[in-house]
């Protein structure tokens, strides 16, 4: 017997040696010699595989249809435990075949990729691109679990499942943001900072600040360490020593080649329909483009309002409105509309502005030097109003795909007349800059991965300026400028979330920008020729690449970006690599590291030849197209932030070196018309240090900065200081909440402005007449200091309806100091020689404004 079973068992392996023969085999048989030809080991009971026939063709070599096969021919299921390994069973009314389909709990989208895993079981499989996984003879006892890195796992129960109805299942995204916040109230409650050093503003959310109106977006950030307005206007920022040109300042996408009104004195924005402002000082995604210093980012509303909102506002200035009104629970319109009253009606705040904007125009003086005449036959017609409005139209037209279309416009008007009856002399000084920008954006969701955003704006900004004057039977003279620029941007690029730490940003852009000047002076003076210039060079387009790559862990964050910039008319690409890196040492202590270079191909000069009214001397151009026109900027800073028990330090250190600056971007020296070229450096210490106490919190903000500047053709080829070397500024700012009611006190200081001081006149004629200067910037003037004040109360009018009433008071203690020095030629008429005359801008005097906004 025991022959012949040795016998049987031969011939029945030797049926495998020729797998083109197929016949039944004993179940155990088969088993034994799986096992030992593909290396698994199988366990099971002897009694299920006795008297169990198989036939298999074991031409076929993957193990995984073997085994299916052997399921088929029998009442029994393989089960994998473990890597090669499996148990062998009965098969049950208690297993069953399972399916579904996984979706994003907020985009709706399918997730693909996802893992469906069998809990204590290696069986598992993969989601299709449909969201779509089926799995089978699972035991209805067991559960199922959905994992896929930036979402959180989900478990369910297989009985829940059905073969005959595959269920939706959605998961929720792990929120986990690239720009994770390191600080909130940086500022103040609804300013904060993230990691990647930028900082961000919630203009809803803000607390209130010293001296500042209405939340004015641009003027809140002269609080923050590196960003300061020497001039003190609300948008003449300065950041880290970068001039106010070579900031990029973005509204909804769209470049504003002018943010002010009132001549800097008030934000073009209206804070009542932003929603968010981010700021860098350095460091910028490379989505940021053709500029040398800091970006502004300014985000109009992107929710839908649930019910329509409206608020109505008026301080001693303008009066201003907005509404948001949702159209359906998809569509939603937002406007705004604001508007200077001081053409019907001026205020004490009105006159303060004006007296502080117009000194050193012949609105408040003139050139000549004429004690004889009586200045009370003179007569004056001043006329000047603004007028901004912005709206947006935002449909969500289904879960994937987002429409939005921007609008924003302003203008400022000055009209002045000047009659000067004894000798009968007229002057006319006609004043307008116009700003209108478009912007249309469509935003894809392809997946729970995968968005990419297109946007087209167009930027128009325009300058006119008409300057008359007329002395009858004596001399007539016009100057005229102007300056257009028009601007269209196409912009795509897509964000690509690997998952919560990587992620990848890829875009492309071209801009074309047409550009125009026109400067003519023209008289009847027999000894001065006739002047008319204009731009040679009008229009200029841009290709643009730009890639970002970002790793966040709790750890570190990393950002490396590489933006390339093609300029067709140079057959010129200028590479603009850039890397973030920050880590965190403990949960006190974080560290930061950026450096990156830029280019910018328009900027703005100063024009003096033709300054006639004082305060049209900015001038926008493109440098005539030549590749010496192209601006670079390289940066490199350093920095560490503390946080514990409510105190807050941060401080960064940095390096800036800008090249290719011209000297008519800076005016060193207004008697030169030679076109210089050189180099700018700057360094730097910025330190923010806050304490908050429940209520009241208190902060001071510091900035050592050396700003230093060589032309070879200037001061002898040595480094002078520049326009804006202020070593030192200081600001103590403390604000206090109760209830309803909020206060802000903050005292600024800042260290002497350099200037060049003149030495005397040269010449005796109008035709030689020109000023001796000394050593460039060699001198500075005092320092300056002012204390500011502001408080609000806001109350419950009716159910809906609330009202916030608000005062602040600029330069408490009027304080009046220098902001500048020039000098001018100017004539004596009776004595009929020149005189040598300083001209000292003084900085605002003390100025109140109150406020009243009432929201429903």
């Amino acid at each position: 017997m025991r022959k012949f079973y040795l016998l049987y068992v031969f011939f029945s392996y030797s049926s495998f040696v020729f797998p083109q023969q197929e016949s039944e085999q004993p179940l155990a048989v088969v088993l034994n010699l799986i096992q030992k030809d593909y290396g698994i080991f199988i366990s099971y009971n002897s009694k299920i595989v006795a008297d169990k026939q198989v036939t298999i063709d074991f031409t076929q070599k993957d193990l995984k249809k073997i085994l299916s096969v052997i399921e088929k021919q029998t009442t029994l299921i393989f089960l994998e435990i473990k890597k090669d390994s499996y148990v062998l069973r009965r098969k049950s009314n208690q297993f069953k075949k399972i399916c579904g389909y996984l979706f994003d709990s907020k985009t709706k989208l399918p997730i693909a990729n996802a893992y469906v895993t069998v809990i204590d079981s290696n069986k598992g499989i993969n989601t299709t691109a449909s969201g779509f996984f089926e799995l089978s003879d699972i035991s209805i006892d067991k559960k199922i679990k959905m994992q896929l890195l930036g979402y959180i796992p989900k478990e369910i129960r297989v009985k829940d499942l059905k073969k005959s109805h595959c269920k939706n299942i959605y998961l929720e995204k792990i929120i986990v943001t690239l720009d994770q916040i390191i600080i909130k109230g940086y500022l103040t409650d609804g300013v904060s900072k993230n990691r990647d050093g930028s900082i961000k503003i919630n203009p809803d959310k803000i607390e209130i600040l010293p001296g500042v109106e209405n939340s004015d977006i641009l003027q809140s950030l002269q609080l923050i360490p590196g960003i300061q307005s020497p001039d003190e206007t609300a948008t003449g920022l300065n950041i880290r020593g970068g001039t106010v040109d070579q900031n990029l300042i973005l509204w909804d996408g769209i470049k504003m080649y002018q943010n002010d009104h009132f001549f800097g004195m008030i934000s073009a924005i209206n804070s009542q329909v932003v929603e968010e402002v981010e700021i860098y000082r350095n460091g910028a995604p490379t989505k940021y483009g053709n500029h040398l210093s800091g970006v502004i980012d300014i985000k109009s509303d992107s929710k839908i309002p649930k019910k329509t909102e409206t608020g109505l506002g008026v301080n001693m200035l303008y009066g201003d409105m907005y509404t948001k009104v949702p159209l359906s629970k998809k569509t939603a319109v937002f406007l705004s509309l604001r508007r200077s009253y001081a053409d019907i009606l001026e205020t004490e705040t009105f006159d303060k502005f004006s007296e502080h904007i117009l000194q050193n125009t012949r609105i408040i003086t003139d050139n000549v030097i004429n004690e004889a005449i009586d200045n009370s036959n003179s007569k004056t017609n001043n006329t000047f109003y603004f007028i901004d409005f912005t709206t947006k139209v935002l449909s969500k037209v289904n879960e994937t795909n987002t429409l939005s279309f921007s609008t924003i416009y302003f203008n400022n008007n000055l009209n002045f007349i000047s009659k000067l009856e004894e000798i009968d002399q007229r002057t006319d000084d006609l004043l307008r800059t116009e700003n209108l920008g478009l912007n249309g954006t469509w935003k894809k969701n392809w997946s729970s991965r995968l968005t990419s955003n297109f946007k087209i704006n167009m930027s128009k900004y325009s300058f006119r300026y008409n300057g008359k004057e007329l002395t009858v039977d004596f001399f007539e003279r016009e100057i005229f400028k102007e300056n257009y620029i028009t601007e269209f941007n196409f912009d795509l690029f897509t964000q690509y979330n690997l998952n919560t730490s990587h992620q990848f940003v890829n875009g492309i852009s071209y801009s074309f920008i047409d550009l125009f000047y026109n400067i003519s002076d023209t008289s009847d003076f027999e000894f001065e020729d006739d002047l008319s210039i204009q731009s040679n060079f009008t229009d200029s387009s841009i290709i643009s690449l730009y890639n970002d790559y970002y790793f966040v862990s709790p750890k570190w964050k990393l950002t490396i970006g590489l933006r390339t910039d093609y300029f067709p008319r140079l057959s010129k690409a200028y590479a603009q690599p850039k890397i973030n890196l920050e880590t965190k040492i403990n949960d006190l202590i974080r560290l930061n590291i950026s450096t990156e270079l830029r280019y910018q191909s328009i900027n703005q000069i100063t024009e003096f030849k033709t300054e006639n009214f004082g305060l049209e001397s900015q001038v926008w151009s493109n440098g005539g197209g030549a590749e010496t026109s192209i601006l670079k900027g390289k940066q490199i800073s350093i920095g560490a932030n503390y946080s514990k028990n409510n105190w807050f330090i941060d401080a960064e250190t940095y390096y800036k070196k800008n090249e290719n600056l011209s000297s008519l971007m800076n005016g060193f020296n207004r008697e030169t018309d030679r076109l210089l070229i050189g180099d700018r450096s700057v360094y730097g210490l910025d330190i923010l240090l806050k304490k908050r106490f429940r209520n009241f919190y208190s902060l001071i903000s510091y900035s050592l900065t050396e700003n230093r500047f060589i032309f070879p053709s200037l001061n002898n080829g040595q480094s002078f200081s520049g326009n804006f070397d202020i070593r030192h500024y200081f600001s103590f700012i403390n604000s206090y909440s109760y209830k309803n009611i909020k206060v802000a006190l903050a005292w600024k200081y800042r260290t002497a402005r350099p200037y060049t001081r003149a030495l005397g006149l040269i010449g005796d004629n109008a035709d030689n007449i020109s000023i001796n200067y000394g050593e460039i910037n060699a001198d500075r003037l005092s320092d300056y200091h002012r204390l500011d004040f502001s408080i609000n109360y806001t109350a419950r009018i009716f159910k809906n309806v609330s009202a916030t009433y608000g005062f602040s008071l600029v330069n408490v203690y009027n304080q009046k100091n220098i902001l500048n020095r020039t000098y001018r030629a100017v004539l004596n008429s009776d004595e009929a020689f020149f005189q040598l005359r300083e001209k000292n801008r003084f900085s605002l005097g003390r100025a109140p404004n109150f406020s009243v906004r009432v929201k429903f």
